[in-house]
Parts: structure tokens; C-alpha cells; sequence
């Protein structure tokens, strides 16, 4: 059965499979479709390739070259791909479309919905796409789907147009991604089952909720992100911290809403068992505070911690907090 990686309107986008080789070695073979994008490949070079692509799943499952097909007639429109950068750390988008389907807004659709499933699904912090100075529509389809155009780069001998969109969802650290999860995510996330780390690639853990958090996120958070707007549900939702050499979740973060009229945001936060006296929530906290600190509208940062917490007090205080006032036992802190 095919690997379905995700849907747009009109296509849907699947992992290769050696059934595919006839599709994979014309669009291959195709000099036009090709022009832009690498050199031309004979029947046995192209089955390599083909096979070096299905090989790449089992290492790196969420990302590769995919087929791309038309919904309803599931004819083969042509590849498309988030593949590593070369000479980098970071990731690419690129595609590639049967010559029958140019000017039809395949390729715009494709890299929209292709962004939303890296930033929402692999949580990259950016992602990186590489045109040739000549290939004006690809360069017109990158700048529609909100990419940047960076200074030209020199890439195998040649001048190439450098691109770059970031995720605004993701803060990434020394050791840390943070990330905020969407509605459907949110949802599996509250299952505790494991069904979150498994769709956004994850190792398993033996993740926790409170009764207090899932009560929380029953009767506030998810009412509120369901009117949540794609510029907000920063404010709504939990945002988990991710060990990226571990590849496991061993944290959470969250505000309390949107900032008030005075700029001020509250944030709440919890170390997942295991994964104490790590140093974790000191560097969670300090990557929030790089990202509130760009955040037009936000002045200033509030958390609160129990008078018996010393490790909280303490990871606050490193991140340059102030204790401004106390309401019992609880303490609030600003920054």
C-alpha cells in the first residue's frame, strides 16, 4: 500500500515505490522538465536513483522525493520533494511537473501545502529552495508562497537564486526544537497514546498529562483554538519541547493567551518525569523569550511558580526574571 505523505485541493503526494519506475524514468528523461533541475538520466541510471529514493524512507521517513498525482484519475503529474541541502544542515523544497501540467497551479499548490506539512509535521525552522537565475516561474511560485529571495549563491559551478521561508511555529536551541501544535496535533497530543509522536515522527516516551493539564486543555484550550486564526494559535495551544538528539519530547510550554492591552503575556511550562536536572526548561524558557522578544506587540513576560518550587524559581531567575509580587503561596514573576 502507498505511503500517503500529504493531500493538496487537486493532488495527493506519496512515497515512490519500484512500481513506479516507468512514471519516474520519463519525467527523467524529459529534457524540458529537466532544464532547470539536473542532468538527464538513462533507464539504469534513473532505476538507481529511483531505488536510492526508497532506500532514503527507511533513514529518514518524513522526508525524500515523492510521486505526485491527480485526485480522482490518480494519473502521475510528476515529483516532489524536502530533501537535505547540500553543504548544509538545513532542508530544500523542490518539484518537478510533467510538461501536460505547467500553468495550472500545480506547483504553487503543491509548495504551499508542501511548507504547511514540513513546518506543522517535521517541524523545520526554516526551509531552503534553490532555483536557476533563468527559471522565472519557479522563481514567481517560490515568492507567491511567502519564500524570501536571499542573495544568489554559487551552487555546482554555477549561479543559482537562493530562497528561504521561516517557521514561525518553531523555536529552535542549542538542543531543543519547540514547537506549537496545531488543532489536529493538539488533539493527539491529549491522548497520551502515542499516536503524537508517531505521526510527527517521534520516538516513544512515557509522556504524562495531569488530570489539572487535561482539564485545562478540555475546557480552555481547545475552545479557544478552534476560534484561533493562523496568526494566533501561537497563544492558544501547547508548544513541546523536543530533545533533537534524543528525537523525544521532553517538555511543554504554553501561554496564557493572547498579550493583554498593556503587551503582557503569560507563559506556563512543565519538565516531562525523566528528564529533570537537565538544564531542559532553562534553555525552553530562554529560546520563548528570543521569540517573544520579536513578536510585535509583546512588552513584557509573566510566569507564576509555587513558594515551594526552588527548581522553577531557579530556572526563572537564570533567564533574568523578577520576582514583582506574590498572590499566597504563589509567586509572579516578569522579565
Amino acid at each position: 500500500m502507498h505511503k500517503l505523505i500529504f493531500e493538496t485541493e487537486r493532488l495527493y503526494v506519496r512515497r515512490f515505490t519500484i512500481e513506479d519506475e516507468e512514471n519516474f524514468h520519463n519525467l527523467n528523461l524529459d529534457q524540458e522538465v529537466m532544464h532547470y533541475i539536473r542532468q538527464l538520466k538513462n533507464k539504469d541510471e534513473s532505476r538507481h536513483f529511483l531505488e536510492e529514493n526508497i532506500q532514503s524512507y527507511e533513514t529518514s521517513p518524513m522526508t525524500g522525493r515523492w510521486a505526485v498525482h491527480e485526485k480522482g484519475s490518480n494519473r502521475f503529474v510528476g515529483m516532489f520533494a524536502i530533501i537535505p541541502m547540500d553543504n548544509s544542515n538545513y532542508w530544500q523544497l523542490g518539484y518537478a511537473l510533467q510538461k501536460e501540467d505547467w500553468g495550472r497551479g500545480f506547483a504553487t499548490e503543491l509548495t504551499k501545502t508542501g511548507i504547511s506539512y514540513s513546518f506543522r509535521r517535521m517541524y523545520l525552522p526554516k526551509i531552503m529552495a534553490v532555483t536557476d537565475v533563468y527559471n522565472v516561474n519557479s522563481q514567481k511560485v517560490l515568492l507567491k508562497s511567502g519564500f524570501e529571495q536571499l542573495p544568489n549563491v554559487i551552487e555546482h559551478g554555477k549561479e543559482s537564486c537562493l530562497f528561504e521561508i521561516r517557521n514561525k511555529a518553531v523555536i529552535e536551541t542549542k538542543r531543543l526544537l519547540i514547537a506549537a501544535l496545531d488543532w489536529e496535533l493538539l488533539n493527539l497530543y491529549i491522548e497520551t497514546d502515542q499516536r503524537l509522536e508517531n505521526e510527527i515522527g517521534l520516538k516513544p516516551g512515557n509522556r504524562k498529562i495531569s488530570d489539572d493539564l487535561r482539564g485545562m486543555l478540555e475546557t480552555q484550550t481547545l475552545p479557544a483554538m478552534r476560534n484561533a486564526t493562523e496568526n494566533d494559535y501561537y497563544f492558544h495551544t501547547i508548544w513541546i519541547v523536543i530533545d533533537k538528539v534524543r528525537n523525544m519530547l521532553v517538555a511543554e510550554m504554553g501561554f496564557q493567551g493572547l498579550p493583554d492591552s498593556n503587551g503582557e503575556v503569560e507563559i506556563g511550562y512543565g519538565t516531562q518525569p525523566g528528564f529533570e536536572g537537565e538544564g531542559i526548561m532553562t534553555e525552553a524558557i530562554s529560546g520563548m523569550l528570543s521569540w517573544t522578544g520579536k513578536y510585535q506587540g509583546i512588552k513584557s513576560v509573566i510566569a507564576r511558580t509555587e513558594s515551594s518550587n526552588p527548581g522553577s524559581i531557579k530556572v526563572l531567575e537564570k533567564n533574568g526574571f523578577k520576582l514583582i509580587s506574590r498572590e499566597g503561596e504563589i509567586l509572579v514573576w516578569g522579565i
